[in-house]
């Protein structure tokens, strides 16, 4: 904990994935309300979540496979970062103005592959120009007591905002700018993280 308060560049990594759980926790909410009152039947409903997992599985093996490793190569890891949250922002608008069902699928589904496929590889890198104090105490701290710390109070809000009488689309577009905020919070780690690497390399 020392180790991450004293230190901006693991402060920015903690905020995001701080903010990275607020976008989970909210998508997972919504998804809940708007398949329940989609489908009746549970039975569909678990269809319908079984379909949505393979297509995620299969478009995140794709993107590792095949194409995260080029977009880090050509567009940098800040850029590779902001892509989810850019795409989140305007999903959330989406979401917003058209609080369906099937446009919830599509937002559900390119958050979902695209975090694993793309941002969970990107954050991973912004280790690799850290020194093995950061790697093997701060990492684990952020990655347990940040991510689930995140997730709870993510979802404490989530159900505020509920119970203050903000419907499906209303938190959507509350959790826009949020996700606004991630993307430009992406590429500012993505500078430090160069700078951590030129200072790495002189070092070397």
């Amino acid at each position: 904990m020392k180790a991450v308060f004293s230190s901006r560049y693991l402060m920015g990594i903690a905020a995001f994935i701080a903010i990275m759980t607020f976008v989970s926790t909210v998508l997972y909410f919504q998804q809940s309300a708007l398949i329940y009152d989609a489908i009746a039947d549970r039975g569909e409903r678990r269809a319908l979540l079984a379909k949505m997992d393979w297509v995620v599985n299969f478009l995140t093996i794709l993107f590792q496979v095949y194409l995260t490793a080029r977009i880090v190569k050509w567009l940098g890891v800040g850029v590779t970062l902001a892509l989810v949250p850019v795409a989140m922002t305007a999903g959330f608008i989406a979401l917003g103005l058209y609080p369906t069902l099937a446009v919830l699928i599509v937002v559900q589904v390119a958050y979902r592959a695209g975090r694993y496929g793309l941002t969970k590889p990107a954050r991973e890198m912004l280790w690799t120009v850290l020194g093995r104090e950061e790697k093997y105490k701060a990492k684990p701290f952020l990655d347990a007591a940040v991510y689930r710390g995140g997730d709870l109070v993510s979802g404490w809000v989530y159900h505020g905002l509920r119970a203050a009488g903000l419907s499906v689309g209303a938190i959507a577009l509350v959790a826009a700018p949020v996700a606004a905020v991630w993307a430009l919070l992406a590429i500012g780690l993505g500078k430090q993280e160069k700078q951590l690497a030129v200072v790495e390399g002189e070092k070397t």
